[in-house]
C-alpha cells in the first residue's frame, strides 16, 4: 500500500510481498478494503487502549498520550501517506471510513480525557475541550506529515533520540498552554 498506493497494488501483489494467496486474503479480510481497515485498527490500538485507560484512570498524564500518539504515527509512516492521500483530499477514498471509525472514536475519547483533566483541576477550564483535543493532534501529527520537507531544512530525523526530543518539545509546548495555574491560596501555602 505505501510503495504503490491504495488504488494501484492488487491483492495478488499483497499476497505476494506476504507469501500468502489472494484467497487468503479474501478469507480473512474479506478483500483489499478489508486488510486496510485491518492494518490501520492494527496500528492505532496501541494509542486507542491507552485513551481507554486514560478514561478509567484519574490523573492521566497527558504527556504519556502525546508520546503514544506521535510514536504510533512514528512507527507506521504509512498512516500519514493514508491521511495525506486518502483521507484529507475530497473525495478521499478512505474519508469516511476514516471518520466513521477512527476519529468518531478517538476524538471523543480524547476530549473526555482533557474534560475529565479539567474536573480534576488539572486543565485549563477557560479552554475548550474539543480544540484542546484539536490542538493535541494537530501538534501531534503535522510533524510527521512534513517530515519530508522540515527533516532536510531544519536538518533533523523524526526516530531516536530527535523524536524523543520532538515529544517532549510537544508535551511541553502543550501543557504550558492547557495546565491549569496555581490558585494564589496554593501559592501561599507553598511559600509558608
Amino acid at each position: 500500500f505505501l510503495k504503490h498506493g491504495y488504488q494501484k497494488v492488487t491483492a495478488r501483489q499483497i499476497a505476494t510481498a506476504a507469501g500468502t494467496t489472494p484467497a487468503m486474503i479474501h478469507y480473512y479480510f474479506g478483500n483489499k478494503m478489508g486488510l486496510f481497515r485491518a492494518m490501520l485498527h492494527e496500528a492505532v490500538q496501541p494509542f486507542t487502549r491507552l485513551l481507554s485507560a486514560a478514561k478509567a484512570t484519574p490523573s492521566m498524564d497527558i504527556s504519556s498520550i502525546i508520546d503514544a500518539h506521535i510514536r504510533t504515527i512514528a512507527a507506521n509512516p504509512w498512516i500519514v501517506s493514508l491521511l495525506v492521500h486518502e483521507v484529507l483530499p475530497e473525495g478521499g477514498k478512505f474519508r469516511a471510513a476514516f471518520v466513521r471509525e477512527i476519529a468518531s472514536r478517538l476524538f471523543p475519547m480524547l476530549v473526555g480525557v482533557v474534560e475529565q483533566g479539567r474536573r480534576e483541576g488539572r486543565l485549563r477550564t477557560d479552554l475548550d475541550a474539543r480544540l484542546v483535543a484539536l490542538s493535541i493532534v494537530s501538534l501531534n501529527v503535522f510533524p510527521l506529515v512534513v517530515r519530508s520537507i522540515a527533516a532536510p531544512v531544519l536538518g533533523f530525523k523524526l526516530e531516536g533520540a530527535e523524536l524523543d526530543r520532538l515529544i517532549a518539545h510537544t508535551s511541553s509546548l502543550l501543557l504550558n498552554g492547557i495546565t491549569a495555574e496555581p490558585t494564589k491560596t496554593t501559592h501561599s501555602r507553598a511559600r509558608t
